[in-house]
């Protein structure tokens, strides 16, 4: 499954690479949000065909999931 780790800036829609997330977040934010996201899409018998953009907010205690935006389907 493709991911792009991107920012949205505020009022103007532009996507740009996130500094602040290396390697070493992105795979946490894989381990602990994404792949926990897909298993529950799969335990409850709904695959989905499109793009799902997880809106994040990195906090002192890690990543948190702000929203789930669908685009191209419906579970």
């Amino acid at each position: 499954m493709p991911v792009l780790l991107a920012l949205v800036l505020p009022r103007d829609g532009a996507f740009t690479p996130v500094a602040p997330v290396d390697a070493a977040m992105g795979a946490r934010i894989m381990r602990t949000i994404v792949e926990p996201t897909f298993a529950a899409i799969a335990r409850e018998a709904a695959p989905y065909r499109g793009v799902l953009f997880v809106g994040l907010m990195l906090t002192a205690e890690g990543p948190k999931v702000v929203e789930y935006n669908v685009r191209f389907g419906d579970p």
